[in-house]
């Protein structure tokens, strides 16, 4: 039962790493292209990992938990990285807490507000390791020191700019906090505010959290997981559980190498941390961390880039635009197919099926699946296509392995086939028709800054 339950686990874990919205990807990539411009201007990641300042790395989340460890982290704010995710910001700006780094890594414009409750003065000399999907607007809020990063999505692989990537594998804040502490090389790691689960009081987030305390609301697929101690169980959410089970993921990846410690005392276990009380482990931290200190990139560089920026996107609206026509030619194909077999079957005249031209459609699907295999063709459409084609091949691969006896259970089974493939098809063009009308779209906006640019250089 334990091994069929991790088994559970883990194959859930993939199918919802691979997303579940389309339009969410749609809206990452957008934001990507948008925020080009912003990224080549500002501080190179690869630049910024080599910048440990200190041994110890402490990300702050804001679970219930963090009120307790506030005057704490207060106390030893000198002497250890603090790596802040995006919300917990306001929180520590009220109670005297300068972070060295603020991780932000969602898409939403609601993500802005974490960053308008803050002051300009206590961002000015805060690093922000920001992904580069986030919205504009967040982007324009933030007044401190940007990193802007890309994800390791295929989208972003595309562009060839490895100085600006990679980091952000997890689903949450606190997550690309964690990879970020293990890529800078943290020899140990502390987690507080990281509770994945209600607190006591069945509030969801710290005190002073901008979108409130109560921000997620109990609902009826909440469940129970063991708590924090391992003493009894707390109630957690499904988006929570998966960030612990990235914890869990990362946490297994890194043994050896970063000591993780889970300092919340309270929430959720994350297996693999070890639990200490905070108070305890911060007892030895006594040498003062340095200051981060980071230059610009030089003009010359930065023109380069915009303009491996442009000639990418350009490049990526003609390839798309070529292998879009051949899903559209072969949609259409399939679509008459399933007009003509649905008329047939509402005539009662399935002997004139032409099954011979149903197996050299299926033949010319097959084919056309081999594009995934293309390397160009995955970077710049498979972020947005993959929730729907991991999902719609699970339900595939069921038709796949049939079994047939007979002539007939065999036509069935191709009919079954082909008509699968109509929306299929529908959904593979539209997702390439979409992300090539944003390249076009976003392409304007680059080349405009690119000129903004080269004006005041």
């Amino acid at each position: 039962l334990f091994i069929n339950d991790v088994n559970i686990r883990a194959i859930k874990q993939v199918v919802i790493s691979h997303g579940n919205d389309a339009t969410d990807s749609l809206i990452g990539i957008k934001h990507h292209l948008h925020n080009i411009p912003e990224m080549v201007k500002n501080y190179k990641f690869t630049n910024f990992i080599k910048k440990r300042n200190s041994d110890i790395a402490i990300i702050v989340a804001t679970g219930p938990s963090l009120q307790k460890q506030l005057p704490l982290l207060k106390k030893i704010q000198n002497f250890a990285t603090i790596i802040s995710v995006d919300a917990s910001l306001p929180i520590l700006e009220k109670h005297g807490i300068k972070p060295d780094i603020v991780t932000v890594l969602e898409r939403v414009e609601l993500t802005s507000q974490f960053f308008v409750n803050t002051s300009d003065e206590f961002m000015k000399d805060i690093y922000f390791v920001i992904a580069s999907l986030a919205h504009e607007k967040t982007i324009n809020e933030i007044k401190g020191k940007k990193v802007i990063t890309m994800r390791p999505f295929p989208f972003n692989r595309f562009f060839k700019m490895k100085e600006f990537g990679y980091v952000g594998i997890g689903m949450s804040a606190a997550n690309m906090a964690y990879e970020l502490a293990y890529m800078m090389g943290y020899s140990m790691t502390i987690l507080i505010g990281q509770d994945l689960a209600y607190g006591k009081d069945g509030f969801s987030h710290a005190k002073g959290h901008v979108l409130g305390e109560d921000d997620v609301k109990h609902k009826e697929t909440d469940f129970y997981i063991d708590a924090y101690g391992g003493e009894g169980r707390v109630k957690t959410t499904k988006i929570w559980n998966m960030f612990r089970n990235e914890f869990e993921k990362a946490i297994s990846e890194t043994r050896g190498k970063m000591v993780t410690i889970n300092s919340t005392e309270g929430g959720a276990r994350i297996y693999g941390a070890t639990e200490i009380p905070f108070s305890e482990i911060i007892e030895n931290l006594k040498t003062p961390k340095t200051k981060i200190n980071m230059k610009l990139p030089p003009q010359t560089n930065i023109d380069k880039n915009f303009q491996k920026a442009i000639k990418k996107v350009e490049y990526g609206i003609s390839f798309g635009k070529k292998h879009k026509q051949k899903i559209e030619k072969l949609f259409l194909e399939v679509a008459e197919i399933w007009d003509n077999l649905v008329y047939l079957n509402k005539t009662k005249q399935l002997e004139k099926i032409d099954f011979k031209k149903l197996y050299k459609t299926s033949d010319k699907i097959d084919n056309l699946k081999n594009i995934f295999s293309n390397k160009t063709f995955q970077e710049l459409f498979f972020d947005i296509s993959q929730s729907f084609i991991v999902n719609y091949e699970l339900e595939l691969a069921t038709v796949q392995v049939k079994r047939v006896k007979t002539e007939e259970e065999k036509q069935a089974k191709i009919v079954d086939w082909i008509m699968k493939h109509k929306e299929w098809l529908f959904r593979l063009a539209g997702a390439v028709d979409s992300v090539i009308f944003q390249m076009e779209t976003e392409l304007k906006h680059i080349k405009k800054e690119y000129e903004k640019f080269k004006g005041y250089k």
